[in-house]
């Protein structure tokens, strides 16, 4: 199973193709800075059968940043507001691949 990541994902367009491509198996994570386009593409991927997933709002260019976040998933059916960081597994991942390889290892083994 692949993590995609999108880190000016935008509508999701570039997510969605991605999930054409390969399957929508995997996980896929965007982050934009506008709020508006992180709801268009959790709204995108979601109505278009990709249920592994998550749009955070924030920079991509700040680890620390993180307004809000969506995750959309089959169990349960639907789009989840997160608004709190530490719920968010995405916020988590942009986090760590801020840091040293031997602790993204050790961080990674503790997400999945």
């Amino acid at each position: 199973m692949q993590v995609l990541k999108d880190p000016s994902c935008g509508s999701g367009r570039m997510l969605l193709a991605s999930a054409f491509e390969i399957g929508n198996r995997h996980y896929y994570y965007g982050i934009d800075i506008d709020s508006t386009c992180v709801k268009m593409a959790a709204i995108n991927l979601f109505l278009n059968g990709i249920f592994k997933g998550e749009v955070m709002c924030a920079d991509a260019l700040n680890p620390d940043d993180f307004r809000c976040s969506y995750k959309f998933s089959v169990f349960p059916l639907g789009v989840r507001l997160i608004t709190e960081k530490e719920n968010s597994t995405l916020s988590q991942l942009h986090k760590n691949s801020f840091v040293k390889d031997e602790e993204r290892k050790e961080i990674q083994i503790r997400l999945f």
